[in-house]
């Protein structure tokens, strides 16, 4: 993999987990929603947690509540993301080897 390939996917891995623990805490704390910041940050971290929205079938829709599907996405972005820079540095570390 590029070194640059690898870092942009970390990154965007980064951000999308920050957005989850974003949506976590809003929603734990009964964030309002007609706030704008707070309708911001629910639509665009609703792409990441439609695929395990199954798991939190049962919360309710309105006042404090606890995604756990959220963050589950967060803790899977989080460990692509350092595998993906455990092998960035792996290949910078290790010298190519090279036949005479």
């Amino acid at each position: 993999m590029n070194a640059r390939v690898g870092n942009a996917i970390q990154t965007t891995c980064v951000i999308g987990a920050t957005l989850m623990l974003s949506r976590v805490t809003l929603l734990l704390f009964a964030a309002r929603p007609t706030n704008v910041g707070v309708q911001a940050v629910l639509w665009v971290s609703k792409w990441l947690y439609v695929p395990f929205g199954w798991i939190d079938a049962g919360q309710p829709l309105y006042g404090a509540r606890f995604e756990r599907g959220s963050l589950l996405i967060a803790i899977i972005l989080l460990v692509v993301a350092s595998s993906i820079s455990r092998i960035n540095t792996k290949k910078i570390t290790q010298p190519s080897q090279q036949q005479m």
